[in-house]
Order: structure tokens, then sequence, then C-alpha cells
């Protein structure tokens, strides 16, 4: 995923030419609208389980199909900084 931050709209048509080339891309008017970063904010379980499911809806068609899957992007996501508990219990929390 990779984003620009700028207020500056000139940028749009470079985006959308990188978005049809089916490459992940959006600006941002501030980095705290970049999805990876507003992670490091989540706490609660609802939080971190809205931010999965925010990541992987952004995704489009590239869900994780398998459970193993799942447990690597929500690694990524958190850069790695989930105990093995917490990672379990959130797997568990997605699938109900």
């Amino acid at each position: 995923m990779f984003s620009h931050i700028s207020k500056d709209a000139g940028f749009d048509p470079l985006i959308e030419h990188a978005r049809k080339k089916n490459i992940q891309i959006f600006r941002s008017k501030d980095i705290a609208d970049i999805p990876l970063l507003r992670v490091s904010d989540v706490k609660t379980l609802q939080e971190k389980v809205d931010a999965i499911l925010e990541n992987i809806a952004f995704r489009g068609t590239g869900l994780p199909r398998k459970e193993k899957t799942l447990a690597n992007t929500i690694n990524v996501i958190f850069q790695k900084a989930l105990k093995e508990g917490e990672l379990k219990v959130l797997i568990q929390e997605l699938i109900k």
C-alpha cells in the first residue's frame, strides 16, 4: 500500500493512473489518515478487529483465504507487535 501525503490534488491523475494498473495507492491530507499509522493507536479488542476489517476491505480481491494467511496479515497490520495469545483471540473474534 502506498500513500502520498499532500493537500495538493494535482497528484490525483497520477494516483488514478496507478489504480488502473492495480497499484494500491491513495492520497492523504494528513499523516494521521494513513491506515497503517492509525493502527498504532488502537487499544481495545473491537478497535483492533475494526482495523483488521478496514485493512482487509481496502485490499479488495486480495482477501486472506486461510487462517495462516489471515494471521500473517494481522501480524503485518500490527507490525508484529501482537503476542501469540492476542493474535489467536483476534482470529477467533473475526471468525465469529
